[in-house]
């Protein structure tokens, strides 16, 4: 599997809106996509707070998504919204490194938060990481609302190493909570000023 994560950098506006759903609809048509979902970005911690729409999209293979990116980027009916969204968008591709547990729900979740925290670290770093990441997400996986998380290891340029932790909370109470507790801070000291943490609900769109 192949995920690409594409980070939309606009205004909420109607414009916005309407160009990110008629390329998400095109999007969902194209062969070899297994899933797909585009969330509206309600709170940033430590992150750009310009960042207002975040489309999560898995494809059988790389192939499937660079033929697909092609047949959208060529198609004249796209023309218009892919030019109010230029340069506002960065597209993070890689693959499922770690699956965490699953849980049932354990609060109150008409809306369900998602929560996307972008990593970036040094390569040496990347082992120290992985295993913070583990102990954080069985600590997190303890608490009252966690539903699931997953760890995906991003392509990167340079030297740094990038990663997305993709997680989902009955709500953003629940994750605040449990965020915020001192067992936890100290799970992750020394990786905070790396992260940039989006917390989201998803749209939900017929195509």
């Amino acid at each position: 599997m192949y995920r690409v994560i594409d980070f939309f950098y606009t205004e909420k506006c109607y414009r916005h809106v309407k160009s990110c759903l008629k390329i998400y609809r095109e999007i969902l048509r194209q062969k070899g996509l297994t899933d797909a979902h585009i969330y509206q970005v309600s709170s940033v911690i430590n992150g750009d707070s310009t960042c207002s729409y975040i489309c999560e999209l898995t494809w059988k293979s790389q192939a499937h998504w660079e033929k697909a990116r092609d047949l959208l980027i060529e198609n004249a009916a796209l023309s218009t919204p892919v030019a109010t969204l230029r340069n506002k968008v960065l597209s993070m591709k890689g693959t499922p490194l770690i699956q965490g547990q699953v849980s049932s729900p354990r609060c109150h979740h008409k809306k369900p938060m998602i929560l996307f925290d972008v990593i970036r670290v040094a390569k040496s770093l990347n082992h120290r990481y992985t295993e913070m990441w583990q102990h954080a997400s069985r600590y997190m996986s303890s608490r009252t609302g966690y539903l699931s998380s997953e760890l995906i290891a991003m392509e990167s340029p340079d030297d740094t190493a990038a990663f997305v932790n993709i997680a989902r909370w009955g709500n953003e109470s629940c994750f605040r909570d449990a965020f915020n507790t001192p067992d936890f801070m100290r799970i992750i000291s020394g990786f905070e000023p790396y992260c940039s943490l989006y917390l989201c609900e998803e749209i939900h769109y017929d195509s």
